[in-house]
């Protein structure tokens, strides 16, 4: 139909390098969790990174935190049932109408698995310069952010960068397998 295709995470996949980068970081952690901003994270893009983990690093994720608002994709209903990963969704209320509380929930949240789980090591799903703050405060924490370039500033990338926190975007992963996902 003489249309350009331009979905490239239908056809190829991101470098073994970063998928070995990946597994190093959820294998060399002591207490893992997966934490995401669902208002922030499409669910079919992380959902294309974690299959594309072997299992037994999958076996190396504790659980995986959902910070959802009443206003995200219904989709994250679904994620529990397509991974062999425990996962814990958060459905935050909001007090005004049009101000989602997410990002605070979800601040608060990690700030407690670390302090009161032990959690040592979090990847961070959310392209949000929200959470820079964050990553600042818990120095002893290692994170590995994952990001939508769509949704993300450079800017955001260089604090990550500068606060040694790793990060690689979603939307460099393998795709076609997400069909599972669908219900």
């Amino acid at each position: 139909n003489r249309e350009h295709f331009e979905d490239s995470a239908l056809y190829k996949d991101v470098s073994g390098e970063v998928k070995q980068k990946i597994n190093d970081f959820i294998n060399d952690a002591e207490n893992m969790a997966v934490v995401v901003d669902c208002e922030n994270v499409d669910p079919y893009k992380l959902y294309g990174m974690l299959a594309g983990l072997p299992v037994v690093t999958r076996q190396s994720i504790s659980q995986i935190v959902l910070y959802n608002d009443v206003n995200a994709s219904a989709a994250w209903d679904y994620l529990e049932s397509c991974v062999d990963i425990p996962v814990v969704c958060y459905n935050t209320q909001r007090i005004l109408e049009r101000k989602s509380i997410v990002d605070m929930e979800m601040t608060v949240g990690i700030m407690r698995m670390c302090h009161e789980q032990g959690v040592d090591s979090i990847i961070l799903c959310s392209s949000d310069s929200d959470f820079c703050p964050l990553i600042q405060a818990l120095p002893k924490v290692n994170f590995m952010v994952l990001y939508e370039h769509g949704k993300c500033s450079r800017v955001t990338r260089n604090v990550w960068k500068r606060d040694n926190a790793r990060y690689f975007a979603l939307d460099d992963f393998y795709l076609a397998d997400s069909a599972t996902f669908q219900r």
